[in-house]
């Protein structure tokens, strides 16, 4: 009964299968075949896809999204209230303790947020190795704020000193 448009449901599945693997755009609104046979309510309005059937019936936990979603979301706020504490008040022992929490925060959201945009947008063997990668960036940038903030400069003061005349 839904078709989600009509120049995606012109071309021969085979063709997408390219571009997105077994995943095609829109592909919750098309019934599948089950559904066109069954006149069955119940049946229809189940929430059995075409891109479930073609998943093997597993779905994604919504759980993890709805967390991942959630920490990003603390984390801009942290980062809201954090850097400019950091940058406006000189190096001391409370913009120690606010550097310490940027150097998780910084990581955290630049994490978070690319790992979303991956796993929502590209669509073949490449996120999981694209989410290891953001792994590893993310641990170096924490280690690097980590030894910034131990040699007592920090986050702040290291900000400020591009600005500074020599």
């Amino acid at each position: 009964m839904l078709k989600s448009g009509r120049l995606l449901s012109s071309i021969q599945p085979s063709v997408l299968q390219g571009l997105y693997g077994t995943y095609q755009p829109n592909s919750s609104l098309v019934l599948s075949n089950d559904d066109k046979n069954n006149n069955n309510n119940t049946k229809r309005n189940s929430s059995t896809t075409s891109a479930a059937s073609a998943a093997g019936g597993k779905l994604p936990d919504p759980s993890k999204a709805i967390f991942s979603s959630n920490m990003y979301h603390y984390s801009s706020i942290g980062l809201v209230t954090l850097l400019p504490i950091s940058l406006m008040l000189p190096t001391s022992e409370i913009t120690m303790v606010t550097d310490s929490f940027l150097a998780l925060a910084i990581p955290a959201h630049y994490y978070l947020g690319m790992n979303s945009v991956v796993n929502d947008y590209i669509y073949s063997k490449f996120p999981k190795l694209l989410s290891k990668a953001f792994v590893l960036i993310s641990s170096a940038v924490i280690f690097g704020g980590f030894i910034v903030i131990a040699k007592g400069a920090g986050f702040g003061y290291s900000v400020r000193q591009l600005w500074v005349s020599k």
